[in-house]
């Protein structure tokens, strides 16, 4: 196979949106088609699953089979290799196909997974699971900064569109030199820096947020520290209010247990002998 001209980034993000069109298509088609052959609440059981078996069949009778996309035919472009000598092996092809279709599901899932494995595994500590659960909010608030970084990376350079691709090393060469557009790519340039723009004022953003949860946890274990305020009192049955303890380790309000004691001298929890003089008052 002779060397060709690589593609531009033009025919490459024509392409994609072309694919994505018909993906959408497919993708409606199976939702409607769900929705009447199985009903309503199979439909919702299974609908985040849809898109990701529409993205399959349509790479499954395009690029598996070893044909181009819709949309890649539409530009006159192709996949090869690094080398722009030979079209991937179909191990490669099945390798992006699969990373593009499910990855981003795969990774989101694995993440949730995790996280219901450290809720419900009572040998962790509470800290410990706090810091896990602030980790994974900081992985999964940082993927869609990931696969945007890439976006703006290919604005500027013009190769590997999709992250899938990059990973498997598969390019794009043009096989219809009359098709090819000598045209100044000062506009991916200017994508590429709104681009990063984006990610600079995302990144902002998630940090902010991340600094606000860092706060509200460390409030709320400031006040699980004094969490003696939020315990009943057992004669009034409401909030402690100047929280007094007997020598036999029970909580009351000082007032409410002062009262007690005045007409009965003994724990109106276990009954053991009390004296108003050896009530303690806690402080700090």
């Amino acid at each position: 196979m002779p060397v060709f001209s690589r593609a531009r980034p033009a025919e490459i993000l024509r392409a994609a949106q072309k694919d994505d069109l018909i993906k959408r298509n497919i993708n409606s088609s199976l939702n409607d088609l769900v929705y009447k052959a199985l009903g309503s609440r199979s439909f919702l059981r299974y609908h985040d699953y849809i898109p990701l078996l529409a993205d399959f069949l349509y790479s499954f009778v395009t690029t598996l089979s070893g044909l181009q996309t819709l949309g890649e035919e539409y530009t006159g472009i192709v996949q090869v290799t690094s080398e722009l000598r030979a079209v991937p092996s179909p191990f490669r092809r099945l390798l992006m196909v699969t990373a593009k279709a499910v990855g981003s599901f795969f990774i989101l899932y694995l993440l949730k997974y995790i996280r219901q494995f450290v809720n419900k595994n009572p040998n962790i500590r509470p800290e410990a699971k706090v810091t896990l659960a602030q980790s994974l909010d900081f992985l999964e608030s940082i993927l869609p900064l990931v696969l945007l970084s890439h976006k703006a990376l290919f604005y500027f350079t013009g190769n590997f569109y999709d992250f899938p691709k990059r990973i498997t090393g598969i390019h794009y060469v043009l096989v219809h030199r009359w098709l090819r557009e000598d045209q100044p790519l000062y506009g991916f340039k200017v994508l590429g820096f709104t681009a990063v723009l984006h990610i600079f004022l995302q990144a902002v953003f998630n940090t902010k947020q991340w600094w606000q949860s860092q706060k509200r946890v460390a409030a709320e274990n400031s006040e699980n520290a004094y969490s003696v305020i939020k315990y009943k009192c057992p004669l009034c049955m409401d909030d402690l209010r100047q929280p007094s303890a007997t020598l036999c380790g029970h909580l009351f309000c000082w007032n409410c247990i002062l009262d007690w004691v005045q007409g009965n001298q003994r724990c109106p929890v276990c009954r053991v002998d009390i004296t108003p003089s050896r009530i303690v008052p806690l402080q700090n």
